[in-house]
C-alpha cells in the first residue's frame, strides 16, 4: 500500500496544475499487461492513493487506461494515442511502459514507478536532477545494486560457480533505442567472485517452462530475476521452481522514491535458500 501511496503523491503536482486550469485531470496510464476489472482497479494501491489525496477517480479525475495485453510491440502506439488525446499527466508502471511515453512526449508530465535503472535508460539525467517532464518512483537505487545481489549469492551458496539470470527481453530498450541489459552490471562482480552468468529471455509467462528446463540442463547452481516486469508477475513460479531443485534465488526488492527527483538511498535485495518461503517485495 505505501508503495502506491507514494506514487500517488507523486502524481499531485501536475493533477494540481491542471485542476487550476479549470478542467477535470485526466490520468493516462499505460500499462504494459492485461486489462484488469473495475473492482480490481479500485482496490488497487494506486487508486486509494489517490483517494486518500483527495483525488476520486470518476469524480474530480479521471483515469483513461490503455494495455499492451503484454505485447511490447503495441506500447509505441498506445503511448502516441496518449499525446493525442491530450492527457495531463501519463502513469507509466514498469521499464517498457515507461520508456515508450518518453519517447512519445517531452512535454506531458510523466510518472513511472518501478522502474530500475532510470537513468542508464535515459529517462532521467540523474537520480538527484532527472529533469524534462519525468518523475517516478525507482525500482533500484542503481548497478551497485547489481553487484550486491551476486555478493549474496556466494553468502548463500559459497560454491555456487553458475548464475542464470531471469529477465524480460521486451524490457531491455533505451529511450535512445539502444539495447539495454541490467544483466552487463554483473560482470565485474562475476569476475570478482569466479561466477558464471548465462542469461535466460523471458518474454511471456509460457516461456518460463522452458527456460526452466534449458536451467536444469545447464546446470544453474542459483537463480536471480533481474526485477522487469515479467519476472515480477511471474516471481511465485520462480521461487517454487528454485525451491522444487533447491537453487537458491534472489531479486532486486526495494523500491526508492523519487518527488522531482530520484532520490539515491541504501538499495536492497534478497537472496532466499533454497526451501525457504517468498518474502513479499513490494510492486514494480
Amino acid at each position: 500500500m505505501f508503495l502506491g501511496t507514494l506514487a500517488s503523491a507523486v502524481l499531485a503536482a501536475p493533477l494540481a496544475e491542471a485542476q487550476r486550469g479549470g478542467s477535470v485531470p485526466r490520468i493516462g496510464a499505460l500499462v504494459h499487461g492485461p486489462p484488469v476489472s473495475p473492482e480490481e482497479n479500485v482496490r488497487s494501491p494506486f487508486a486509494q492513493g489517490l483517494v486518500e489525496r483527495g483525488w476520486i477517480p470518476g469524480q474530480n479525475v479521471r483515469v483513461e487506461a490503455l494495455y499492451s495485453e503484454g505485447k511490447a510491440d503495441r506500447l509505441a502506439e498506445l503511448a502516441a494515442e496518449l499525446v493525442r488525446r491530450q492527457v495531463d499527466v501519463i502513469w507509466c508502471p514498469g521499464s517498457p511502459s515507461a520508456v515508450a511515453a518518453a519517447r512519445a512526449t517531452r512535454t506531458i508530465p510523466m510518472v513511472f514507478w518501478g522502474v530500475a535503472f532510470p537513468v542508464e535508460l535515459g529517462l532521467a539525467g540523474s537520480l538527484g536532477r532527472p529533469g524534462g517532464n519525468v518523475t517516478g518512483v525507482a525500482h533500484s537505487a542503481g548497478p551497485e545494486i547489481v553487484t550486491k545481489l551476486v555478493e549474496l549469492v556466494k553468502v548463500v551458496a559459497p560454491s555456487a560457480a553458475r548464475l542464470a539470470g531471469l529477465y524480460e527481453d521486451s524490457a531491455i530498450q533505451k529511450v535512445s533505442g539502444e539495447l539495454f541489459r541490467s544483466s552487463d552490471f554483473f560482470e565485474p562482480a562475476l569476475r570478482q567472485f569466479g561466477i558464471e552468468l548465462r542469461r535466460f529471455a523471458v518474454a511471456a509467462p509460457e516461456d518460463l517452462d522452458r527456460v526452466f528446463t534449458r536451467i536444469r540442463e545447464w546446470p544453474a547452481d542459483a537463480i536471480v530475476a533481474l526485477g522487469d516486469p515479467a519476472t515480477w508477475r511471474e516471481r511465485q513460479r520462480i521461487v517454487d521452481f528454485a525451491s522444487r531443485h533447491r537453487l537458491p534465488s534472489g531479486s532486486r526488492s526495494r523500491s526508492r522514491s523519487v518527488h522531482g527527483r530520484i532520490r539515491r538511498s541504501s538499495s536492497n535485495c534478497g537472496m532466499i535458500p533454497p526451501h525457504h518461503g517468498l518474502e513479499e517485495p513490494p510492486p514494480p
